[in-house]
């Protein structure tokens, strides 16, 4: 192995890395621009930290199927194992978004006013399924890299931010509907 083979191994993913922290930007300066920015940039920086924590439990899917894939068999079982935390964290979104662990939570706990808590609420609502597309893109994307795969991820990525991109310029069609689209936007290009 050369310098070289580890720069084309390394560049595909530093790529979709690169690409992937700009949505956040690119998305922010998007709400920037709308009625009641401060409570929109509010409402989605709550719904986006949200979110993370509930998917905390797989965001290591990419390296357990890296190091863990090696045949039909170790494959089979990962992916198992991913969708059992596919179904569990969707049911976790289901239950924060659609029941009173919303309020207790958002409003209780953490103190946010009502007010923003209503447009953090839709918006966790339309992340229901988030967490799950983290955890098949991880999974996936760990498969990719242990055989050598890395341009596909690249690809992937480069089609993602094609769809947060499209998000964020439907946005400027809708700018009453902003906790909509945001998380809309969010949830498609993960």
């Amino acid at each position: 192995m050369r310098q070289r083979d580890i720069l084309w191994f390394w560049l595909p993913l530093f790529a979709s890395w690169m690409l992937m922290t700009l949505e956040g930007p690119a998305i922010s300066a998007a709400i920037n621009r709308l009625p009641d920015e401060v409570l929109m940039l509010a409402a989605n920086g709550i719904v986006v930290s949200l979110s993370v924590t509930i998917e905390s439990p797989i965001i290591n899917m990419l390296a357990t199927a890296t190091a863990l894939t090696k045949d039909r068999q170790s494959y089979l079982l990962i992916r198992k194992f991913t969708i059992h935390w596919m179904i569990l964290l969707t049911g976790i979104t289901l239950l924060f978004g659609f029941t009173g662990l919303f309020d207790l939570i958002v409003i209780q706990v953490m103190g946010i006013e009502p007010v923003t808590a209503e447009w953090v609420r839709i918006g966790m609502r339309i992340m229901t399924l988030w967490s799950a597309a983290i955890a098949w893109r991880r999974f996936l994307q760990g498969v990719l890299i242990r055989y050598n795969q890395t341009r596909r991820i690249a690809w992937g990525t480069t089609s993602t931010s094609r769809t947060v991109t499209s998000g964020v310029l439907v946005r400027r069609a809708a700018v009453s509907q902003s906790r909509v689209i945001s998380s809309t936007v969010i949830g498609r290009g993960r």
